[in-house]
């Protein structure tokens, strides 16, 4: 139970970190299409 959590957990930041890192060169690319990210994100 404390690796699944554990890896969860890493999981989360990973994801966090690279969702963020993604948005934000995505969003330095192309600037005026934020309704497109933020569709492509959800």
């Amino acid at each position: 139970m404390l690796e699944l959590a554990s890896e969860i957990s890493i999981w989360m930041t990973v994801s966090a970190i690279f969702g963020f890192a993604v948005g934000w060169t995505a969003r330095g690319r192309k600037r005026q299409s934020g309704s497109g990210a933020k569709r492509r994100m959800r």
